[in-house]
C-alpha cells in the first residue's frame, strides 16, 4: 500500500470514528422522539417496545420512563403502567418526575388514596408537570364530593393562565378543564375553557387530549357536529367520543364504535360502562351486567360502572 492510500484509509477510518462517536451522542434522544411520535401516531405496540429499550438501558429517563407509562396506560395495561412508573420512582427517588404519571394510573385503577399521595408529592417536590398534577388533585377532589375546596382550586387555574407566558400545551389544556369545572356555576366560562383548548391545540398539534377534550365538551354542550372533528383521530378515548356523539345523534353506529374503542384498550372503564348502557338499552340485561363487572374488576371506584 503507498503511503498516500494508507494515509487516505487512516483518515477514512477516522471520520468513521467520529460519525460513530457523534451518532452515539444523538442516538438517545432521538430514539426517544422516535418512540414518542410512535406513541402520537397509534402506534402502541412499536411504542412499548422502544420506551422499554431506552428505559433499560437509561433508568435516569424521565422522558422515557413517562412515554412507557402513557403508551402501556393507552393499551389498557394499567398493572404495567403502574409498574414501570414505581420502578422509575425507586430507581430515581431524588426526582418528582413520575409522580403525576404514576397518580394518573392509579386513578384507573380506582386507587384514589394512592393516587391522591402522589399527586400532591408531585406539586410539593416541584415536578414539571406540577401544573396538571394539581389539576388531577383537585377533579379527585371533585369527584369525590369535595365540592368547595375543589373549585377554589380550579379557580386558581385562572391566575395561572393570567400571569403565565409561554404556558405548555398540556399546562393550557389544565387549565382549560379547571375553568370547564367552573362553568358550572358560570356557563360564560365554558367560551373561556374553549378557548384555552384551542391555544393547547395550537401549542402542540400533535397532542390529543385537549381535542378530545374540546370533543366532549362540544357534547356536553348539544353540540353534536362541533364534536365530530375532535374525535376524528383513531384512539381509543376518540373512539368513545365518537360513539357517543353517534348515540346523541340516534345513529346505530354507536355500538360498533364502542366495541372499537375497546379493541383499542380493553380496560377502558368508561367504554365499558358506555356499552352497559346500550345493552341496557337493548334490553341485554345479563350482557350489560358483565360488561359493568368487567369494568369494575379494573376499576372498582367507578361509579358509572
Amino acid at each position: 500500500m503507498s503511503p498516500t492510500v494508507a494515509r487516505m484509509a487512516v483518515l477514512a477510518a477516522w471520520l468513521g470514528l467520529q460519525v460513530g462517536v457523534a451518532g452515539l451522542g444523538a442516538q438517545p434522544q432521538d430514539r426517544v422522539a422516535d418512540a414518542e411520535n410512535a406513541l402520537r401516531t397509534g402506534r402502541y405496540d412499536d411504542a412499548i417496545s422502544q420506551f422499554t429499550d431506552i428505559a433499560r438501558r437509561q433508568p435516569e429517563s424521565a422522558r422515557a420512563a413517562k412515554g412507557m407509562v402513557e403508551s402501556l396506560a393507552a393499551v389498557g395495561r394499567y398493572e404495567d403502567a403502574e409498574g414501570a412508573a414505581r420502578r422509575y420512582n425507586r430507581s430515581n427517588p431524588e426526582s418528582p418526575q413520575l409522580l403525576n404519571s404514576l397518580g394518573e394510573v392509579l386513578v384507573l385503577r380506582g386507587k384514589l388514596d394512592a393516587a391522591e399521595e402522589a399527586f400532591a408529592r408531585a406539586i410539593e417536590e416541584g415536578a414539571s408537570d406540577a401544573v396538571t398534577a394539581r389539576l388531577n388533585l383537585a377533579v379527585l377532589r371533585y369527584d369525590r364530593g369535595e365540592r368547595e375546596e375543589a373549585l377554589s382550586e380550579f379557580d386558581r387555574f385562572i391566575d395561572v393562565y393570567n400571569r403565565g407566558r409561554g404556558l405548555s400545551s398540556d399546562e393550557l389544556t389544565a387549565v382549560a378543564t379547571a375553568v370547564r369545572y367552573l362553568g358550572v356555576d358560570d356557563h360564560q366560562l365554558y367560551r373561556d375553557a374553549l378557548r384555552a383548548y384551542d391555544e393547547a391545540i395550537a401549542a402542540d398539534p400533535a397532542n390529543i387530549e385537549p381535542r378530545i377534550l374540546v370533543g366532549e365538551l362540544f357534547l356536553e354542550k348539544y353540540q353534536s357536529g362541533e364534536a365530530a372533528a375532535s374525535f376524528a383521530p383513531n384512539h381509543s378515548r376518540a373512539l368513545l367520543g365518537m360513539a357517543r356523539r353517534a348515540r346523541f345523534d340516534g345513529s346505530p353506529q354507536a355500538m360498533e364504535l364502542v366495541r372499537r374503542s375497546l379493541e383499542a384498550n380493553p380496560n377502558l372503564v368508561e367504554a365499558r360502562a358506555f356499552l352497559a348502557g346500550l345493552l341496557i338499552e337493548l334490553e341485554s340485561y345479563e350482557a350489560a351486567v358483565d360488561e359493568a363487572n368487567r369494568a369494575l374488576d379494573v376499576n372498582p371506584a367507578s361509579l358509572d360502572a
